[in-house]
């Protein structure tokens, strides 16, 4: 089962127009957000698209499961090519609940933050912000 982008992006359309949405007030305050999707694969990996601010471009990530439970929970080595550069890093979620936490650490250092909400069984869509 595939990325159901349609609902992914109603979901967001309805986030950012909501009068006075605590989401709408705190992306203006940042300095680089964004949003992603990501694909459950069978493997317990994890194959995501993303853009942020700024940028005109759709990225492609991958992200190997190195630990964790079955599902979305655990932690990753994520990679992607962002504007000739290819990053490396560790991406690591966590939940309570329905509600997911996602940390992409470079190295030692943090970022990205982002929360993420189940669309389907094997979709997540994330909103995030630099750290």
């Amino acid at each position: 089962m595939g990325a159901d982008t349609g609902s992914t992006i109603s979901a967001f359309r309805i986030l950012f127009n909501t009068k006075n949405s605590p989401l709408k007030q705190n992306l203006a305050k940042m300095n680089d957000y964004g949003v992603a999707y990501y694909t459950l694969l069978p493997n317990g990996d994890l194959q995501g698209n993303w853009a942020h601010s700024g940028v005109t471009n759709v990225f492609t990530e991958v992200a190997i499961k190195t630990s964790g439970a079955h599902g979305i929970v655990g932690n990753y080595d994520f990679s992607y090519l962002e504007n000739g550069t290819f990053v490396l890093g560790v991406l690591s979620v966590t939940a309570v609940q329905n509600v997911f936490t996602f940390i992409w650490s470079v190295g030692s250092e943090i970022w990205f933050e982002g929360i993420g909400l189940m669309i389907s069984s094997d979709t997540i869509a994330v909103a995030y912000r630099d750290h």
